[in-house]
């Protein structure tokens, strides 16, 4: 959690001084919205209240938001959104596109939804991609750039790095050329 903190201070730009604590009720807010530890000795200006969100508006049009769990979201004026969670998932909508991207720290993959419904999923560990098409296509692409394509009506075909196409049918039978 202190790395993230440190790591929202550089984003932000915000004072080195504000401590963003680890729990709801683990903070003191001031009137100036600072978040400090309880245990410190701030003076009288200070009150105990639970830790919920502080908001910071720059004078570039950008707006951030640190809220008590520890989710990070930046606004920007051109309707991108950036939000950055504890768990090092990343979310970042492109409103102008309507293009949303999710990225899975633990699975290390990419989400990417499109206004036309089209969903691409990069998994970063085996360099492969998959497209998922509204109509039930699917098409994966691999390390090797081989190529496979599965049909809603369960036909598969597949590229192979050497250029050779392979078609199989439900009914098991396949055509190579």
């Amino acid at each position: 959690q202190k790395g993230f903190a440190r790591a929202a201070d550089a984003v932000t730009g915000l004072p080195p001084n504000i401590h963003y604590g680890t729990s709801k009720t683990s903070a003191t807010r001031c009137e100036n919205t600072e978040i400090i530890p309880n245990d410190c000795n701030a003076g009288g200006s200070c009150k105990r209240a639970p830790l919920s969100k502080t908001e910071h508006n720059f004078p570039d049009g950008r707006t951030t938001v640190l809220y008590g769990n520890g989710t990070y979201k930046e606004i920007h004026p051109n309707g991108q959104t950036i939000i950055r969670y504890t768990n090092g998932d990343i979310k970042t909508s492109h409103n102008d596109r309507k293009v949303e991207v999710y990225y899975y720290a633990n699975a290390n993959t990419t989400h990417t939804t499109y206004p036309d419904g089209k969903q691409m999923f990069e998994f970063h560990a085996k360099n492969q991609k998959e497209y998922h098409y509204p109509d039930g296509r699917k098409e994966i692409i691999s390390e090797d750039n081989s190529r496979r394509m599965v049909h809603a009506n369960g036909v598969i075909e597949r590229v192979l790095p050497d250029g050779v196409r392979v078609k199989q049918y439900p009914n098991n039978n396949a055509q190579v050329k």
